[in-house]
C-alpha cells in the first residue's frame, strides 16, 4: 500500500527528511503541517522532498490544539482508504505533538519519533518499538540545500606527494616555522594582488632560510637570485597563502573511514549572501564545518581575531542546526582566553604541536 507521511514543520528540517530517505519509509506522498512563521521552512522543506515524492502544505495555528486535531483528522479521513498513514512527532510545538498522538491513537496510525542523537527511531504507535537510524542516510548537498543554501563544490582530489611533503615537515615544528609563515603569508597575498608570482625576502632567518629551502625541495617554488623567489605556479601561490593547512585538513578527514561525504575550499550561497566553507563533512547525519587559519591570533580583544570564530559559530548554527559542529585549526598557538571563548561556543580546537595528531582529533570529536 503507498504511503502518506504527515510532518510537523519546525526550525530543524532534518529529522523530517532523512526518514524519507529509508527505503522502509518510502512515501508517495507528504503532508507538512506548518504555522505561519515556518512557512518559508515549509516551502524550502517541500522543494527539497519533490524530489522523490508529492508534496501538500497545511496551515495550522500551533497552539490551537483542537484545530489542530481538526485538521488532522480531515487529512486523515481524506487518505486513509489510499495510503498508509505515518505521523512524524519530531517537529511542531508540543501542543502540535500532542495533536498528532491523540490522532494516531484515534485512527489507529503509524506514528515514529527521530532521535538524531542516539541515532534512533523511535516508534510510537501502533506499537513501542525502537530501531537504529542508519549513519550516513543524508549527504552534504542535501544538509546545506534543506537550510536554503546552494552548494558549489568539486570532488576533492588527493594533494599532490610534493604537497604533502612540505606539510609533514612545517607541522612537524610549528614553534620554528610560526613566523616565517606569516611572512610567507604576506608575500603570497602581495604577489596574489599583484598577479606577479616573483617576490623578495629583504631579510632571512634561519626559520625562513629552511621554510624556503623545504618549498624549494618540493618544487613549490624556485630562487631566482640570493633573496629574489617565485612560485611556480598560482594553485602553489595560494598553497602558500594558507591553502596548505586547508589541504591537509581535508586529505585528514579522506582518511577517516566513518566520514561519508567531504569537501574542502567551496562557496555555499542563500539568496545575496555568499560564504566560503574551508572543510566540510558528514558524519552520522550531521554536518561538521571546520575553520582553518594560519594567519597569528594576537590581539584577542581584535574585531580581526574574534571575527572568525563567531562567524564560525553563525554559519554552524545556521548551516549546521541542533546537531551542527564547527572546528577552528590554527597553525599557531592560541591564546587561553581565545581557548575559552572558543569553550563557550562549543568550538573545537586545533592548533601548533596538536596538529601533527589531527586525524585522532577528529576522530574522538565525531565519536
Amino acid at each position: 500500500m503507498k504511503q502518506l507521511h504527515i510532518m510537523l514543520v519546525s526550525d530543524q528540517p532534518i529529522p523530517n527528511f532523512m526518514p524519507l530517505l529509508l527505503t522502509k519509509f518510502k512515501a508517495e506522498k507528504v503532508a507538512l503541517l506548518t504555522s505561519k512563521d515556518k512557512l518559508l521552512k515549509s516551502n524550502i522543506l517541500k522543494k527539497n522532498i519533490e524530489k522523490f515524492s508529492m508534496v501538500e502544505i497545511y496551515k495550522i495555528l500551533p497552539y490551537n490544539l483542537e484545530q489542530i486535531r481538526k485538521q488532522l483528522s480531515n487529512i486523515v479521513n481524506k487518505y486513509k482508504s489510499k495510503y498508509k498513514i505515518y505521523l512524524n512527532l519530531t517537529g511542531g510545538t508540543k501542543i502540535m505533538t500532542m495533536a498528532g498522538f491523540e490522532i494516531c491513537k484515534t485512527f489507529n496510525l503509524n506514528s515514529y519519533y527521530i532521535n538524531t542523537y542516539q541515532k534512533q527511531i523511535i516508534h510510537l504507535t501502533p506499537k513501542y518499538d525502537i530501531e537504529t537510524l542508519p549513519s550516513n542516510l543524508i549527504n552534504m548537498t542535501q544538509y546545506f540545500n534543506l537550510y536554503g543554501y546552494e552548494v558549489n563544490k568539486k570532488s576533492p582530489s588527493k594533494p599532490k606527494n610534493n604537497h604533502l611533503n612540505a606539510i609533514n615537515k612545517i607541522i612537524a615544528q610549528p614553534k620554528l616555522f610560526s613566523r616565517a609563515i606569516k611572512t610567507l603569508n604576506f608575500h603570497a597575498s602581495e604577489s596574489r594582488n599583484k598577479q606577479d608570482l616573483t617576490f623578495k625576502v629583504p631579510t632571512m632567518t634561519t626559520a625562513m632560510k629552511k621554510l624556503l629551502s623545504i618549498l624549494k625541495e618540493n618544487n613549490i617554488l624556485q630562487q631566482i637570485n640570493r633573496n629574489v623567489f617565485k612560485f611556480t605556479s598560482f594553485k602553489n601561490l595560494e598553497f602558500c597563502n594558507g591553502g596548505w593547512l586547508e589541504e591537509y585538513t581535508l586529505y585528514t578527514v579522506s582518511q577517516i573511514n566513518k566520514i561519508y561525504d567531504f569537501a574542502g575550499t567551496f562557496k555555499v550561497k542563500r539568496e545575496n549572501t555568499e560564504n566560503e566553507i574551508d572543510v566540510a563533512f558528514c558524519c552520522d547525519n550531521k554536518l561538521f564545518l571546520i575553520e582553518c587559519k594560519t594567519k597569528t591570533f594576537r590581539n584577542h580583544k581584535s574585531a580581526s581575531t574574534t571575527e572568525p570564530i563567531y562567524k564560525l559559530d553563525s554559519l554552524r548554527q545556521i548551516m549546521g542546526g541542533t546537531f551542527g559542529q564547527a572546528m577552528l585549526i590554527s597553525f599557531h598557538q592560541l591564546s587561553s582566553s581565545l581557548l575559552e571563548r572558543c569553550n563557550l561556543l562549543n568550538i573545537k580546537t586545533s592548533y601548533g604541536n596538536s596538529l601533527k595528531n589531527l586525524k585522532n582529533i577528529i576522530s574522538d570529536w565525531i565519536s
